[in-house]
């Protein structure tokens, strides 16, 4: 999971003698889902479906419009390097994308270039794929805005299967709304549905994100893949057994909400 929710934050900090573990099950399952996403996007599967369902094959062989984005030799900016984003690093790298991770505290040693907050501009600049997996913390919260969105090339796609806020909402309605970025796949949202009744008819936004014909669009749903409920009971059970024995597996940081 990308972090505590801020409900549950505040009960933790509210009981500092309780100690919370994180549970990476669904590491591999959002993985899959960030290469679904970019592939939607880089390959125009969605409007092209769109579009072709109406008799519409879109514009002429000859024509430089409406192409979709070559990924081979490219690079992926990984906004987080946990471990979600290293299991679809593989993946990525298998599609030919060469990876750059932007990381709090960058490690010279790992094995992807890292780079901090002075150097995410000209990452993102550099960056044909960008892909959120960050949680919302005091720290990312509106990371990417106004001035980093404008820093992304044209072509670039951007995924966020993080959290929602670290994205700013304005301005990314307004990049992809201008074509200011090529497009995006997005699973983490800005509006939540408070109940099964409203799951039917919750827009995830304040801004009509259904109308732009670049943006991939999934419910928070990207470890909504069958079998997940036995994964997370087995994750569950590891982290029980580490404790019996004495060890710390996935230790949450409450304060600072991951």
């Amino acid at each position: 999971y990308a972090g505590l929710g801020a409900r549950l934050r505040g009960l933790l900090l509210a009981r500092p003698r309780l100690r919370a573990h994180n549970s990476h099950f669904n590491d591999a399952m959002v993985a899959q889902h960030v290469v679904a996403l970019v592939l939607a996007v880089a390959n125009r599967v969605v409007w092209d479906d769109r579009a072709l369902r109406h008799g519409d094959w879109g514009p002429p062989v000859s024509a430089t419009h409406g192409r979709g984005v070559y990924l081979r030799g490219k690079r992926a900016l990984l906004l987080g390097y946990g471990s979600i984003a290293r299991a679809a690093a593989p993946a990525l790298r298998a599609l030919g994308l060469e990876l750059t991770a932007f990381r709090r505290h960058p490690d010279p040693h790992a094995d992807v270039p890292q780079v901090g907050r002075d150097g995410l501009l000209a990452a993102l600049a550099e960056a044909d794929v960008v892909v959120c997996t960050l949680p919302s913390t005091d720290e990312t919260r509106g990371l990417v805005g106004e001035r980093e969105l404008a820093a992304m090339k044209e072509t670039a796609i951007l995924v966020n299967v993080g959290r929602g806020d670290v994205v700013d909402e304005a301005a990314l309605y307004g990049a992809l709304a201008e074509g200011r970025v090529f497009g995006a796949g997005i699973d983490v949202w800005y509006v939540y549905p408070r109940d099964d009744e409203e799951r039917r008819s919750t827009a995830p936004s304040r801004f009509p994100f259904a109308e732009l014909p670049n943006v991939v669009m999934t419910p928070h749903s990207a470890n909504d893949l069958m079998g997940w409920r036995t994964m997370a009971a087995r994750d569950v059970l590891a982290t029980l057994e580490a404790l019996t024995r004495g060890e710390e597996r996935n230790l949450l940081d409450v304060a600072r909400g991951y």
